[in-house]
């Protein structure tokens, strides 16, 4: 996977749920069947941002809590909300039980991105990623600031992995 210089990029920080490590369950599945559905609920990105970054040919980094290692992960996005059978870690089930949500409704419950390829980085190559907003490193500030639950980042080298 190649990042050129200034591709925009999308940041989510994850919160688990229950006690499941919600980047390392995606990484998991993503390992046994090379691809993984991975829901964003709550505060939503923009679509025209994420069209954006899957045209350009951005990434969506990711990161585990600090109780489960501050790990990142970048993933490749191949498309969002499409009509099709999601492959996700098994206690989604439990999360969309608890909140009444159906088969049939599971589309409409935030934004689904197909993740076709994700990777573990260290930190090193997090920090060649800024904040567009602020030119800030990525590292400081998705390790730092818990209340940002997004941001929009470029690379600001090219980076291959």
């Amino acid at each position: 996977m190649k990042i050129l210089k200034d591709t925009p990029c999308i940041f989510i920080r994850l919160i688990d749920y229950k006690n499941n490590d919600f980047a390392k369950e995606h990484y998991n599945v993503f390992m046994k069947n090379k691809k993984v559905w991975l829901l964003k609920m709550g505060k939503t990105v923009k679509e025209e941002f994420i069209k954006t970054v899957i045209e350009k040919k951005g990434v969506l980094i990711t990161k585990s809590t600090a109780r489960n290692g501050n790990q990142f992960y970048i993933c490749k996005i191949e498309k969002i909300n499409e009509l099709e059978d999601y492959i996700y870690p098994d206690y989604y089930k439990e999360l969309f039980k608890e909140m009444s949500i159906d088969k049939d409704s599971i589309k409409s419950c935030g934004y689904w991105f197909k993740i076709t390829d994700m990777k573990k980085v260290e930190h090193s190559l997090i920090d060649k990623f800024e904040t567009i907003s602020t030119h800030r490193s990525l590292l400081e500030c998705g390790t730092k600031f818990n209340q940002v639950s997004q941001m929009h980042v470029v690379p600001n080298t090219d980076i291959q992995l």
